[in-house]
């Protein structure tokens, strides 16, 4: 696993870092003398390389560090990279606050190098990267959430065609008629500023279907203003933007989707289920138990806590998206409890917490290769944001069994859209996402062989697939890189496990 890291300093700490350290209770002159500095002093930012192979005598260790260096070492504040790596791909990464580009290799890991640098006149027309997403060419697509050099940090943002060592291919503006009204029901600009909602974040394509998908979270230049919160809730994003890739040096947009809002009610305008578009996921382009290659795609709103979902990206005007999992589900599952308490006031769930979905820190998601699974990370919201009694939400990781979901193809019966089915996906539908696995709410490796252990659920037995085995598993994932066609072929001698994505 590779990780995209940034050296804290002083401009990291808070106010609130300072009262924890002021009303602490004691003062340690050691630790102010020896740790503090090296907490508070600029450094490096870096591609430190961990060693996830289970079984070696590195396991869980930092086995390589490349630092940058020079001007462009400092201060870019790492963010995302892209999440899903084949062998024979470099890695895209980019600075959040610089918008310079980073490309690397990893052709011999665990040692990365640096390929080159791209600085931000590069791409005058949009500014602060975000995620990547990679084709079967060996080049990939990245998102720049804020608009042109010009308007730094605002709207309108673009999707950038990147080559294999890095080279700008093309720029192409996200702009495009979103179908919002002008004002929201409370006479706020749906689209301020600039009249645009067009901020991609998130972005993953699907080669085999021409598509690339992209969504809105949110216009950056109004969210450094923390702690002090944007005054119009709409500078969060509802849409999520569909591309046509069939030329990949020339994506055009052919539709963008508002998500849907949810049943729930909150107290916080800005908790709406549909805000903050942050991350899509897509499905494979592998068969699934009923032999169907599936067609879905999957996005989340960090403002609003919840996964929506559409069983046809090429057709989302007769597949309109629906919510389909609420993570306040998550917070209040029995088996989050672990990972839940110590985390608000008063311990694990409790009648305080009442907005447990709400601007919850969602960002990660993505469909496991063999279409199983959608795995979500939450960063949390912290305690008394909203008001004097609120608890916040947890950090955590949850994983739900999406299996039936995208079986059921456009026939599917999901949707939260009643306010029971917040906290119980079932009451949604029968197809909704459900939690077969004893961690959810907790990182947890999930092993082939845990189909083998699993009874019939409603009736039908949707672990009984042949791909539960871990031969199987391992075929899936060689055929999934052999339809990526890399342009770099694998040695021969190679075992399939170094052939598996990188997740």
């Amino acid at each position: 696993m590779v990780v995209w890291a940034g050296k804290m300093n002083a401009g990291d700490l808070e106010g609130k870092d300072a009262l924890i350290f002021a009303n602490g209770g004691a003062i340690n002159p050691q630790a102010i003398r020896d740790v503090l500095p090296q907490e508070t002093l600029p450094g490096n930012d870096m591609i430190a390389t961990i060693d996830v192979e289970r079984g070696c005598s590195t396991y869980g260790n930092v086995v390589n560090v490349a630092l940058l260096s020079g001007a462009d070492a400092v201060e870019n504040e790492p963010h995302h990279m892209q999440y899903v790596w084949f062998p024979g791909q470099p890695l895209w990464a980019g600075g959040l606050f610089t918008s310079r580009l980073f490309t690397w290799d990893a052709s011999a890991l665990p040692k990365v190098s640096l390929i080159s640098t791209q600085e931000p006149f590069a791409t005058p027309g949009g500014s602060i990267w975000d995620a990547f997403d990679v084709l079967p060419d060996g080049t990939a697509y990245g998102t720049l959430m804020g608009g042109p050099l010009q308007v730094y940090g605002m709207t309108p943002g673009e999707v950038v065609h990147i080559g294999p060592k890095g080279q700008i291919m093309g720029e192409f503006p996200a702009t495009a008629a979103e179908g919002l009204p002008p004002t929201d029901v409370n006479g706020l600009p749906t689209c301020p500023d600039l009249g645009s909602c067009a901020n991609p974040h998130g972005i993953q394509a699907r080669n085999d279907l021409h598509i690339l998908v992209t969504s809105d979270y949110a216009e950056p230049a109004r969210l450094v203003e923390d702690p002090t919160k944007p005054e119009n809730y709409n500078v969060f994003r509802r849409t999520v933007r569909v591309w046509d890739i069939s030329d990949t040096n020339h994506p055009k947009i052919t539709k963008v989707d508002v998500m849907p809002k949810g049943p729930r009610d909150d107290a916080n305008p800005s908790h709406q289920e549909n805000l903050g578009m942050m991350e899509v996921g897509k499905t494979w382009d592998y068969p699934l138990p009923n032999g169907k290659v599936p067609k879905g795609f999957f996005s989340e709103s960090m403002c609003g806590g919840a996964i929506f979902y559409t069983p046809d990206i090429t057709a989302t005007a007769s597949n309109p998206w629906h919510e389909v999992f609420d993570s306040t589900a998550a917070v209040f599952s029995p088996k989050d409890q672990s990972a839940f308490s110590g985390q608000v006031p008063n311990g694990g769930p409790n009648s305080q917490i009442t907005e447990a979905g709400g601007c919850d820190g969602g960002t990660w998601i993505n469909v496991s290769p063999d279409n199983r699974f959608v795995f979500h990370a939450i960063t949390g919201r912290y305690t008394n944001q909203d008001d004097f009694a609120d608890s916040g939400t947890p950090k955590m990781v949850y994983a739900v069994d999406v299996t039936r979901l995208l079986e059921a193809g456009d026939g599917y019966n999901c949707n939260v859209n009643n306010i029971r089915a917040v906290m119980d996906p079932s009451a949604g539908g029968v197809d909704c996402p459900t939690d077969r696995r004893p961690a959810l709410g907790q990182l947890r490796q999930l092993h082939p062989d845990d189909r083998q252990h699993q009874g019939p659920a409603d009736g039908r037995d949707v672990h009984g697939h042949p791909r539960a085995h871990p031969r199987r598993l391992r075929e899936l994932l060689r055929v999934a890189h052999r339809r990526r066609r890399q342009p770099q072929a694998l040695p021969d001698h190679r075992e399939p496990r170094d052939r598996r994505p990188v997740v």
